[in-house]
């Protein structure tokens, strides 16, 4: 049985450019549908618009920039499940708008791919491919992809988690209660749990199903309906009976896993020593989130109204960017510091998407077709967004936007 909770796909409304004309005296040829510009107001206007162009790519989930300006994505990703093509990692060549597969994926119907990280050198690709949107069971099979000669290796079948490549070209991914290392040829080496520690990841008698309805909602900001609720039970009573290693991470010697019962342990490699992490050393290891604290802070006012804050170098407050409702991540900082972007939902619940200039210390309103989370390019002067959008034919794919700056 499918779980009750599948994602949902939220429709959003498309938001319309409007070019204003008058104040730049600016004239519109309505054949080509080009911008007139009169020399000396170039300035103003770049200043005005802050970017230069919008690219929309569709069928497309972009994941991450590569050191070419390149985009790694995902192909026919979250199609519905009755599309006729097979989702494939590729890469969609910005500058000729082309698309090459990586991947040879030849399933079709509920399948999900997910990039889950690149080496440094970009030469090794680790992805993982998720039969059925089931949150009771989230069984992957992992691959590796040579993108120098082009050669695609499984390197195991349904395993239950997985970290991303660590140790150089080797990642630790666990079958049920067991850890297993891989190279990027897939030889694998079991390690050897403490049948304590094991035992003890196996214990469910301290994560009832009350604590665990009360950790999701509060998560989800307010209680579920019953309709949910039993879904959420569902789920529970599944992860009871068939707890596993949901989470791996590694840090030096010490690796970090926890189970469903949301008991956390660490690994000592060296020592063979193990110990169970507090709640809030735990919340280190689910959640990783980047360190801008020295540049941006989020908080709340004594109206309990969020806000975002520029600090300065001692970590106070320089300059406030914005206040009120905020959509998705509260703000992303380019890799040069010098820019962020962050989204507000209007009145009326539009999505309104802002660009913030450090150095003049202006938010600039832009209109791309899709709002989403910003993911910048080493350069910071290009970011990429993705949402699932509905099509003409009642399907629905992803949309990925290019937004390029001045």
């Amino acid at each position: 049985m499918k779980s009750k909770l599948r994602k949902k796909i939220v429709w959003i409304t498309l938001l319309v450019a409007v070019a204003v004309c008058g104040v730049t005296a600016c004239g519109i040829n309505k054949k080509e549908k080009n911008v007139v510009v009169l020399e000396n107001q170039q300035k103003e206007i770049e200043h005005i618009l802050a970017i230069k162009k919008i690219d929309n790519i569709g069928n497309f989930r972009g994941v991450r920039w590569l050191e070419n300006g390149n985009i790694l994505g995902i192909k026919n990703a979250y199609a519905s499940f009755e599309d006729k093509e097979a989702c494939n990692i590729c890469i969609y060549d910005v500058k000729t708008g082309e698309f090459k597969n990586l991947s040879y994926n030849q399933d079709k119907g509920d399948i999900w791919l997910s990039v889950l990280d690149i080496t440094k050198d970009e030469r090794y690709l680790l992805y993982d491919k998720l039969m059925g949107f089931r949150s009771y069971d989230q069984r992957r099979n992992l691959y590796v992809i040579d993108l120098k000669t082009g050669e695609e290796k499984k390197i195991e079948d349904l395993a239950s988690a997985t970290t991303t490549f660590v140790d150089e070209e080797k990642i630790i991914a666990a079958k049920g209660m067991k850890l297993y290392t891989y190279d990027v040829d897939g030889n694998k080496t079991e390690i050897k749990l403490p049948e304590e520690m094991v035992e003890k990841m196996k214990d469910y008698s301290r994560f009832n199903f009350e604590e665990d309805l009360k950790q999701r909602e509060m998560s989800n900001g307010g209680p579920f309906d019953e309709e949910t609720i039993q879904g959420i039970k569902e789920d529970y009573q599944y992860h009871k009976n068939n707890n596993e290693i949901m989470v791996i991470n590694k840090s030096g010697d010490e690796i970090y896993v926890g189970t469903y019962n949301r008991i956390t342990f660490a690994y000592n490699l060296k020592t063979n020593d193990y110990k169970e992490l507090t709640e809030e050393e735990a919340k280190k290891v689910y959640h990783h989130k980047k360190n801008t604290q020295n540049i941006v802070r989020v908080e709340k006012n004594h109206e309990g109204e969020e806000e975002i804050w520029e600090l300065d170098e001692n970590g106070t407050h320089k300059r406030l960017i914005a206040k009120g409702n905020f959509h998705g991540r509260r703000i992303t900082v380019s890799p040069d510091h010098t820019k962020g972007v962050y989204c507000m939902k209007g009145r009326m619940g539009e999505k309104n998407l802002f660009v913030y200039d450090f150095e003049t210390g202006k938010s600039i309103k832009i209109f791309p077709q899709i709002i989403g989370n910003a993911v910048w390019n080493p350069s910071s002067n290009k970011f990429f967004m993705r949402i699932p959008m509905p099509t003409k034919d009642k399907n629905t794919h992803y949309i990925t936007s290019i937004v390029t700056l001045n």
